[in-house]
């Protein structure tokens, strides 16, 4: 989450795709005289101009100052800017966490949803091991949801989930899931489709929930494509097809899913829904055995997989 966060803050003084066509056009004497003038606009545009060299050459010593300047002055989006920096550092200066997350606060506080969820995302991870509030998390991550940030939506539905910091609450965390997962959140999507099939703050809908790990398993997500192996090869949501099961459980497999693999390792062993091959049992079997598997490990001793090795 963190690495997402510090992803998304970079991003709010880099934005420029929008109008770096207008900025481009932008007489930079101009902007200066504003800039000096306590236009805080214009000391914004100044800072994205020398961050990103545009007809200027690259100087983000002299950007900073221009962020810096807005920031002061009360304009969120160049406070949510600095709060990055001095978390970051970002070549330009030597890291300070509490300027940083000062300045977050300042943005998030004037409504910048980056900004909300990134403070979420401090006081729920920490910064080398400091600042860990779920309170406080919790109360930045509702904020950000409510503006529609899909971070935070999956985020706190997962501390409803939980009762990571709150007490628990499935019926919310069914709530901010489907809010993630309609914005084609993966791991939203994954989560959603596993409390439809399981009925947890729902009632159970199996239909539904192949269609949610369907979205997911769409998009690499292991967990979703074990989980849509399995429903393929119970019949689950959708009719059994043990060719499917076996092409889904393969997906899995391969992105490092132990159940996965134990699975794709007993398939190839029984020859369902793919041709027997023994040798190939023994590779997945291994794999799934080798990342902890205990069934896999099981299966390995009861059929002494490892004598043929």
């Amino acid at each position: 989450m963190v690495n997402t966060m510090k992803h998304l803050t970079l991003i709010a003084l880099v934005c420029a795709i929008c109008f770096s066509n207008a900025i481009a056009q932008t007489n930079i004497d101009s902007l200066t005289q504003s800039a000096e003038k306590g236009d805080t606009s214009a000391q914004y545009q100044l800072a994205q101009i020398y961050y990103n060299g545009f007809d200027v050459p690259v100087d983000k010593v002299l950007s900073f100052k221009w962020c810096l300047k807005a920031a002061e002055l009360g304009h969120a989006e160049s406070q949510f800017a600095a709060g990055y920096i001095y978390l970051y550092g970002d070549s330009i200066i030597e890291p300070d966490i509490k300027k940083g997350i000062e300045f977050y606060t300042k943005a998030a506080s004037q409504g910048i949803a980056d900004a909300q969820n990134s403070l979420g995302a401090i006081y729920n991870d920490g910064i080398n091991g400091k600042e860990i509030n779920k309170q406080e998390a919790l109360k930045w991550f509702s904020k950000a949801a409510e503006q529609g940030n899909v971070q935070s939506q999956n985020s706190l539905a997962f501390m409803y989930s939980t009762g990571d910091g709150t007490p628990a609450d499935k019926t919310k965390a069914f709530f901010w899931y489907t809010k993630a997962a309609e914005q084609d959140y993966s791991e939203a999507q994954y989560a959603l489709a596993y409390m439809l099939y399981n009925g947890e703050g729902t009632a159970v809908d199996k239909l539904k929930a192949f269609e949610w790990y369907s979205k997911s398993a769409d998009k690499d997500n292991p967990e979703a494509e074990y989980a849509l192996g399995y429903m393929y090869e119970n019949g689950e949501g959708t009719e059994m097809n043990k060719e499917e099961a076996f092409n889904w459980y393969y997906k899995s497999a391969y992105n490092n899913n132990a159940m996965a693999q134990y699975a794709v390792g007993y398939m190839f062993y029984e020859g369902i829904g793919t041709e027997k091959d023994l040798e190939q049992a023994a590779d997945w079997i291994k794999k799934s055995m080798d990342n902890g598997n205990e069934d896999a490990k099981q299966f390995w001793e009861k059929n002494k997989l490892g004598e043929n090795q």
